[in-house]
């Protein structure tokens, strides 16, 4: 085995535990939430986050609620997904456009688990919402949404390591304040938060390994997309 096909094999070997461990996490939080009405965490956690003041809510925590919600989700995804087709960035526009699949994740699992909202008597309800709660589809849209992204700036050649890395870590911070926003306008519990972001983390690792192919890593182990920065 050349040294190109052994770190291949080696990358995907631990691709699998990852998926292995993420796996069993995520199993683990469901039957925790499934098993438990009420789960401690999620009320302490959701005390602290939520604003003192139902009055006076944090637009940017709105924002992120509205570009969250179903329609925009789409809008949204489909229009990056048409300009990097025009711009002849198929492989990048159907990496981006995958993101779609998180809401037909999202709806089965919420179907299977049937786990109830919070209720105004626990939280400060901030935002009215309906269907189930875990896990939270927002966090799990903007996970994937922004991690593919990351995946695209990641491989792109001809842009400097350390524009990389403030691009990348940007897309960390959106989806941690995505996730916040969850809790603090009431609209699901910690737990649902984790959940989603575990969930969307099990398919960034599919799809990571889909962009860059097998057959361009044992060919060229740098492959990188098109951008040029």
């Amino acid at each position: 085995m050349s040294s190109i096909s052994a770190l291949a094999f080696h990358k995907t070997t631990y691709r699998i535990i990852l998926l292995i461990v993420l796996a069993a996490l995520f199993l683990m939080l469901t039957w925790l939430v499934i098993s438990h009405e009420n789960i401690h965490v999620d009320q302490v956690v959701s005390s602290h986050l939520q604003p003192t003041d139902p009055q006076r809510v944090n637009a940017v925590m709105v924002a992120f609620s509205i570009f969250g919600n179903v329609p925009s989700a789409i809008l949204i995804t489909v229009s990056i997904s048409v300009l990097l087709f025009f711009l002849k960035r198929k492989r990048d526009s159907i990496l981006m456009l995958s993101t779609l699949l998180t809401g037909v994740v999202s709806w089965i699992v919420k179907v299977l688990v049937d786990r109830p909202r919070p209720t105004a008597d626990l939280v400060n309800i901030l935002e009215k919402t309906s269907f189930q709660s875990f896990p939270s589809g927002h966090t799990l849209f903007y996970t994937v949404l922004f991690g593919n992204a990351a995946i695209l700036i990641f491989y792109a050649k001809g842009m400097k390591s350390w524009l990389k890395f403030i691009l990348m870590g940007l897309c960390i911070i959106v989806v941690i304040i995505a996730g916040y926003s969850r809790i603090y306008l009431g609209s699901h519990w910690f737990t649902d938060v984790l959940g989603g972001l575990i969930l969307g983390i099990i398919l960034l690792i599919g799809s990571e390994y889909w962009y860059r192919r097998p057959e361009d890593r044992l060919k060229n182990p740098s492959y990188s997309s098109d951008i040029n920065i």
